[in-house]
């Protein structure tokens, strides 16, 4: 081998074609991927379907209020899977009408006594961990209801209605907080 002669293996290109190649691909993907887009988004039959499905919450009611959601709808990113929840009003089921801290105490103290729930409607506001938006639902835990009243965020659309259970210790602590649903975002 003489100075000029350098060793490099048969396959290896130059740097710069490899560096041209890629470049020329990114174009190439975000070129196609704007076209698509602007498609879409004028062709008059361009529809977005909203996702639904099944929605399995937890609750722990001991110690944060927190929400732990799974299903398809979690896993495919439509719902987060975690919100810490905040306590909005407690109304009545019959009248609508709202219900202050001191009659909400005096009926859960009058259901507990008879081991059941009082029939109170609970509004959470449930505010997702990622910063996607919140949910506001409905609690109705002696008629066994869960319903998504409205949202925030990327949960403007939500709807939804389903069942919830209480798993209770029935010495005034409720541990957890059970809903299975059907829900649309």
């Amino acid at each position: 081998m003489n100075a000029r002669t350098t060793c490099r293996p048969r396959h290896a290109e130059p740097r710069w074609l490899v560096a041209l190649l890629l470049a020329a691909a990114a174009v190439a993907v975000a070129t196609s991927a704007c076209s698509t887009a602007s498609e879409d988004a004028t062709s008059p039959s361009a529809s977005f379907a909203p996702a639904s499905g099944p929605l399995v919450l937890e609750i722990d009611l001991v110690d944060d209020r927190t929400w732990a959601a799974s299903g398809p709808l979690v896993e495919s990113g439509a719902i987060c899977p975690r919100a810490i929840r905040h306590h909005l009003e407690w109304f009545d089921p019959e009248t609508g009408e709202p219900i202050d801290a001191i009659e909400r105490r005096q009926r859960v103290d009058d259901a507990w006594s008879g081991r059941r729930e009082a029939d109170i409607i609970d509004v959470w506001e449930n505010t997702c961990h990622d910063g996607s938006g919140s949910i506001i639902t409905e609690e109705a835990r002696a008629r066994r209801s869960w319903t998504v009243r409205s949202g925030t965020g990327a949960y403007l659309e939500v709807s939804g209605s389903g069942t919830l259970s209480v798993q209770r210790d029935w010495h005034g602590t409720a541990e957890s907080l059970y809903i299975v649903a059907e829900v649309q975002v």
